[in-house]
């Protein structure tokens, strides 16, 4: 054979060795590139999704805040009002309870909370208190009772107190405990 031929032979063997092993080695540059993708792909897509996850909390407690904010003032716009018509209320039970003080039948409700007192303290000694403003009705109550009744250095705003020393009791029958007891109240 000649050298020409052998070296076409030569020539064309080694050409496709060369392309085989090209394609070889593209083929594992693909399969490389390929499997780069998908890991890209895959951590891109886990990326997103934490990334959503993240953007979605923060949204999320945003709306939470401004929820938390507006219900927070809504709660103490109601405060605000509740406490102004409590306040108006007892202002006006008040007005009433003076406007009351100044009747008959005021001082028929004095006498009838002398003699509940006198019953509950029997035969034990008891005083009896006015406030220093019905000082002008104490005459009158002692005589319509048959009790002894002193003016209370402190006023109550009407009502009477009594006190049993020798039960250590306080009956405070007076208006503005009574008045204090209400406002402690939560009815409403």
């Amino acid at each position: 054979m000649e050298i020409n031929k052998k070296l076409d032979i030569f020539y064309e063997a080694a050409i496709a060795a060369a392309e085989r092993q090209s394609s070889d080695i593209l083929e594992e540059q693909k399969k490389l590139c390929r499997e780069s993708l998908e890991e890209y792909g895959k951590s891109r897509q886990a990326a997103e999704e934490i990334g959503g996850r993240i953007a979605a909390d923060k949204i999320k407690k945003e709306i939470n805040r401004s929820i938390s904010e507006q219900t927070f003032r809504y709660k103490k716009a109601y405060q605000d009002r509740r406490d102004q018509k409590k306040k108006e209320l007892f202002d006006r039970v008040e007005e009433k309870l003076e406007a009351y003080r100044g009747t008959e039948g005021y001082e028929d409700f004095l006498v009838r909370q002398i003699e509940k007192a006198k019953r509950f303290a029997g035969e034990s000694a008891m005083t009896v208190y006015i406030s220093p403003s019905d000082s002008a009705r104490r005459a009158r109550l002692a005589e319509r009772t048959g009790q002894e009744v002193a003016v209370s250095d402190e006023e109550f705003f009407g009502g009477t107190r009594a006190v049993i020393p020798s039960k250590n009791i306080l009956i405070d029958e007076s208006f503005a405990g009574r008045l204090a007891h209400e406002k402690e109240r939560e009815v409403f």
